[in-house]
């Protein structure tokens, strides 16, 4: 890459020169090193500006933004995608532009500007719908679900969600369909019809294992222990969550270990395993910390000390109970 830039350089083609300069983007993106990734994307847009080359900047400005949301600066995606809508709209090129409403709905969705988000998504589905786009179409309407759910509006959100699946199942979207069902399950879980909530993350379940796609099983094993735990059906929360604390150890994704240990330990308190469930919980708090994440921290550590209370209590009672004569 560096090779055919210096090449271009040398024989003063500026357009090629840019088509170098965002091709070498895309090796140091896949590299993990976004912020090389942005400085060459920078020369590129300069050079397309100068060449009055429109189709090339807006899709420079849109790689920008795609940057910038890798590295969860939402606010400057959005600035790159507007512009680069502004000149998609005067291209009339129909189909980028309904892409970059896409990119704007869901970085507003990151930045919980949720009311803006469904401005952008509603846009982006009339071009989709236009333009026949319907792999687009399902996933805009899941988004729109998800700026719906977001807001608290679970009806809304779950009728999104339903239209979703419909449209994933015709085009035989199978990671689509249970993206589509897992979002049904959460939306079901906030309406407390966990029945309903585990039936949809139990499809999800059996698609994601047929695709072979260990993180999504794992992020849905943890779901369905969380929705049997709010039945009360304590050992079938232990079941899925020590599923997915597997997959999510042989992944080494940390978080997902330490959200399946919580929900883990949920479990044993609901079983009256107060030593189990304080086990787990420190387990996850050490994650926690190890990651430096002080709000997860702070809210596992008081978790932790509620427990201790719990715990030095039933242990008092079992006391009092014997010394009354009475077997614990």
């Amino acid at each position: 890459m560096t090779e055919a830039l210096a090449i271009h350089r040398e024989l003063k083609d500026r357009r090629n020169e840019a088509v170098a300069l965002n091709n070498l983007g895309n090796t140091y993106g896949a590299l993990g090193q976004p912020e090389r990734a942005l400085e060459v994307r920078e020369q590129a847009l300069a050079i397309y500006r100068e060449l009055k080359d429109r189709t090339g900047e807006a899709g420079t400005l849109t790689s920008l933004g795609n940057v910038y949301t890798s590295l969860n600066r939402y606010e400057k995606a959005i600035e790159y995608r507007e512009q680069a809508l502004v000149i998609y709209r005067d291209l009339k090129n129909r189909a980028s532009e309904a892409s970059v409403l896409s990119s704007l709905g869901i970085a507003s969705i990151e930045l919980r500007h949720h009311e803006k988000a469904i401005e952008y998504l509603e846009q982006a589905l009339v071009i989709h719908r236009e333009v026949k786009n319907r792999s687009e179409e399902a996933f805009t309407i899941n988004n729109l679900g998800v700026a719906f759910q977001r807001l608290g509006r679970y009806e809304e959100a779950f009728k999104y969600f339903e239209q979703a699946l419909v449209l994933h199942r015709e085009i035989k979207n199978r990671a689509g369909e249970g993206l589509a069902l897992n979002n049904l399950g959460e939306v079901a879980s906030g309406l407390y019809r966990y029945d309903r909530a585990i039936e949809h993350h139990e499809q999800a379940l059996a698609i994601y294992r047929d695709l072979k796609d260990r993180t999504k099983e794992a992020y849905t094993l943890n779901a369905l222990g969380a929705a049997h735990y709010m039945l009360g059906h304590y050992e079938k929360t232990k079941e899925y969550n020590e599923q997915a604390l597997a997959l999510f150890r042989e992944m080494k994704n940390r978080v997902g270990e330490a959200d399946a240990l919580l929900n883990l330990s949920n479990g044993y308190w609901g079983l009256s395993q107060y030593e189990k469930d304080i086990e787990h919980r420190e387990q996850a708090l050490a994650i926690f910390r190890e990651m430096k994440n002080r709000i997860r921290s702070g809210e596992t550590s008081a978790r932790v000390g509620n427990a201790y209370g719990v715990l030095s209590r039933y242990e008092r009672r079992l006391v009092l109970r014997a010394s009354a004569g009475h077997p614990s």
